[in-house]
């Protein structure tokens, strides 16, 4: 690091550094604990944790800026003063000892300077209870002027939340499908051969082909009753069954959603189903 690096670093840090610390430091009279919580904060809603969050990454920023500006205003007071140093002859021989002094102190302003800024409790803890509390901005500038493409794509992560269940129920429910369709034609068949016994009750006169008929019907519709009750119990229906209800659970969820609410309403004042 040159001399001039050095005595350039010591007046930003002389000047910026006090600076940057007490920006960073709590107000007078806050009441954040070092957790960042404040009296109150159970009772606050989802539309005022974001307005303290957004107040408070607003603060930051504008600190952020401050130090920027002040950082730039004495870098160039500073390059001036030391070239103006250096065309007059140097600092001079009992100057030596406070430029090592000052050069030592410009490596550890440096280094404190190129440390990330110290953590804010209080965003910290606006933002895990806007998550505790599965908070979203129902309504957001530009709202009305979002296109059906934007709207579908910020209502996207929300549906691939769904994708993996829908498929799931999808593929569950096809099979079911089959399964009812091959046991719907087993049964049509069984129903036609019934039918020659039938036709003889009709025209035997003892009743004995009748009877007969009679009996075969109660034990088809003993057989389906089994078939039915064996099928709604099985494992496929089951888990079926469990697909369906954690869908319908997801999708609650997500109704409880306040932004999704707002991107399907305004999806439909746009008719963008059509």
């Amino acid at each position: 690091m040159s001399t001039t690096h050095r005595l350039l670093a010591a007046w930003i840090g002389a000047w910026c550094i006090p600076a940057a610390i007490a920006a960073g430091a709590p107000a007078a009279g806050a009441a954040a604990d070092a957790s960042g919580a404040m009296p109150g904060d159970d009772a606050l809603g989802c539309e005022q944790i974001f307005a303290q969050g957004m107040a408070e990454s607003q603060r930051e920023q504008a600190e952020r800026r401050q130090r920027i500006e002040q950082m730039r205003a004495q870098g160039q007071a500073t390059g001036a003063l030391v070239a103006g140093a250096v065309a007059a002859g140097g600092l001079g021989g009992t100057g030596q000892a406070a430029q090592a002094a000052v050069e030592a102190g410009a490596d550890r302003q440096m280094a404190m300077l190129g440390a990330p800024p110290p953590p804010n409790p209080r965003l910290q803890r606006l933002k895990q209870m806007y998550a505790e509390k599965h908070c979203a901005p129902a309504v957001r500038p530009g709202d009305e002027a979002m296109s059906c493409a934007q709207i579908a794509a910020e209502l996207s992560p929300y549906v691939q939340q769904m994708v993996p269940n829908v498929q799931a129920l999808g593929a569950s429910d096809q099979q079911l499908y089959a399964q009812a369709r091959q046991m719907q034609q087993q049964r049509r068949a069984e129903h036609a051969a019934l039918e020659p016994l039938a036709d003889a009750g009709a025209v035997d006169p003892t009743g004995a082909s009748k009877r007969a008929y009679e009996l075969a019907v109660m034990a088809q519709m003993a057989k389906e009753r089994a078939q039915n009750e064996a099928f709604a119990s099985s494992p496929l229906a089951q888990e079926n069954r469990a697909q369906s209800e954690q869908l319908a659970a997801q999708g609650q969820q997500m109704q409880g959603n306040a932004r999704v609410r707002r991107l399907l309403q305004l999806g439909q004042d746009k008719r963008c189903d059509k």
